[in-house]
């Protein structure tokens, strides 16, 4: 192996990670887990405050909303071929969570009414910790639904 430490080949002879040939290697299952940590410079909070952001945990219940948003899609979705029954229930989980998170966060629900005036009006500063918010609850909600209310027709 060329890696600085040979027991690592996922390693260059830099230290730099790189493509390995598994395709030799047999299937197996496997978990993995992640985690992350967001460092928020003091600067860009000052930013934040000066445009109306008012909470350091805005970005958490942005992403419970979507979280309980979409599971709550996934699982009407899995349950109703209805289309009305599908359109209520959406329709009452936005209600339901802009009536419960608005006055926190303005709860915004569509990357339509965030994105396109914080673009017109140049609020840069806000757009990656919605998209980040938004990411991380779709990602959580797709988590829940299949650890908790897997699809009957699913084989795995």
């Amino acid at each position: 192996m060329d890696s600085l430490n040979p027991e690592l080949s996922h390693l260059d002879e830099k230290g730099l990670p790189k493509m390995v040939d598994v395709s030799a290697k047999p299937q197996t299952d496997r978990t993995a887990e992640a985690e992350a940590v967001v460092i928020f410079p003091e600067d860009a909070w000052t930013k934040l405050a000066g445009n109306g952001f008012t909470t350091k945990k805005g970005a958490l219940f942005e992403v419970a909303i979507t979280a309980a948003l979409m599971a709550s899609i996934l699982l009407i979705v899995q349950r109703s071929s209805s289309r009305v029954m599908i359109a209520l229930w959406v329709g009452g989980t936005v209600a339901l969570l802009a009536f419960i998170a608005g006055p926190l966060t303005g709860a915004s629900m569509n990357p339509a009414r965030t994105l396109g005036p914080n673009l017109l009006n140049g609020m840069w500063a806000t757009l990656p910790f919605y998209l980040a918010s938004t990411t991380l609850g779709a990602w959580l909600a797709c988590d829940i639904k299949h650890q908790f209310f897997p699809d009957r027709s699913s084989t795995d």
